[in-house]
């Protein structure tokens, strides 16, 4: 399944694999203090989404390693995540479940 496509010059190419070189070289540092890799420790993310949480809800997200904190503000779900992809994963999933987000930030003690 292509990811996207991108122009070279003239030619549409179907983009499979984005070479990390190419990246490097139209992004130069870009996000390179919060890059997650293979092997790094996991980096714990809060997520603060709108609304009452149901207990149907709760269960779908028990196997995203996801826990539930109330607040005074509404409910912060709190996640530790190997890299980008499961990051991304869990909040494809969040919004699959109909789940508003409201803030993600990386959680206090690991910037």
């Amino acid at each position: 399944m292509p990811v996207s496509d991108y122009r070279v010059g003239h030619q549409r190419t179907e983009a499979r694999h984005v070479p990390h070189e190419f990246l490097a070289a139209c992004f130069p540092g870009a996000g390179m203090a919060t890059v997650m890799t293979r092997g790094a420790e996991r980096l714990t993310y809060e997520i603060r989404v709108r609304g009452k949480l149901t207990d149907a809800l709760l269960a779908a997200l028990e196997p995203l390693g996801l826990r539930v904190e109330e607040t005074s503000s509404g409910p912060v779900l709190i996640g530790s995540f190997r890299d980008q992809a499961e990051l991304h994963g869990a909040l494809q999933a969040l919004q699959d479940l109909g789940v508003e987000l409201v803030e993600m930030r990386q959680a206090a003690g690991w910037t």
